[in-house]
């Protein structure tokens, strides 16, 4: 989930009706208001199993738990796919969430990519998978790949699923790349720049928002793009202070 988390424009929040809301579930909501709080869509699955009473307390303990995570109000579909019921309503909806995204707020910054998978094709080379989070490429660009600090060009691209000429932020893609590389040179949480980049860093100052309490030097793991490295905070300010601010120091440097 965290590895693709910072590409998505629209949350849609799953739960089976019989299960109801799970650790998972908690968890989810959690990294996902901390990101930001995007709309929200929730779809309620396996209504076939159950009874309407079990359906309404579901729905009621979903709409308690959205709330205390900052979602005051959030679009429900009711469905099941043995009977079908809410499919073609949400189907209208999700068509609806379409063709309402307009041009990607990044759009005209530099393109910026987020390695997630690395792997051959035969006949056709070393394949990178990402999520584009902003600016734009075309067939034939050079771009540059941080883990080993080269330059690389764009042979093929697909963007979601379709073989184009172009592609942008907000899409997934698959790059054919070609140059002086191999897949064991690339793992994932390298990124595909447009320009080189400054320098990696392994100390960061953040402001920070948390669900628990922190504790001055304590261990963390931290997650950026399609990267996870480890590390201690630093607290530079203690609750209830605000913002509540912190140095993190890094086992592995970050491209940032």
């Amino acid at each position: 989930m965290l590895a693709g988390i910072g590409g998505i424009s629209h949350i849609l929040l799953i739960v089976a009706c019989d299960d109801g809301i799970m650790a998972q579930t908690k968890e989810h909501l959690a990294i996902l208001r901390l990101i930001g709080r995007q709309q929200i869509t929730i779809i309620l699955t396996k209504a076939d199993r159950v009874s309407v009473e079990r359906i309404q307390t579901v729905q009621t303990e979903i709409s308690q738990l959205l709330a205390e995570h900052g979602w005051p109000q959030s679009l429900y579909f009711v469905t099941s796919t043995l009977t079908g019921e809410g499919i073609p309503l949400l189907r209208s909806d999700l068509q609806i969430l379409h063709g309402q995204t307009g041009q990607h707020a990044k759009l005209g910054h530099r393109f910026c990519l987020a390695i997630d998978q690395v792997f051959n094709v035969k006949c056709t080379g070393l394949v990178v998978i990402g999520t584009a989070l902003s600016g734009q490429i075309s067939v034939g660009d050079t771009l540059w790949l941080t883990g080993i600090n080269k330059q690389v060009k764009i042979r093929r691209l697909h963007a979601q699923n379709q073989l184009v000429s172009q592609a942008q932020a907000g899409d997934r893609i698959a790059l054919n790349l070609t140059g002086d590389i191999s897949k064991k040179q690339i793992s994932s949480g390298d990124w595909l720049l447009s320009e080189q980049p400054a320098f990696a860093v392994n100390k960061v100052l953040v402001e920070v928002e948390t669900n628990e309490c922190l504790k001055n030097w304590q261990p963390l793991h931290l997650y950026h793009a399609a990267s996870h490295v480890t590390g201690r905070i630093a607290l530079l300010s203690q609750p209830p202070d605000k913002p509540l601010l912190a140095e993190l120091s890094l086992d592995t440097p970050l491209w940032l």
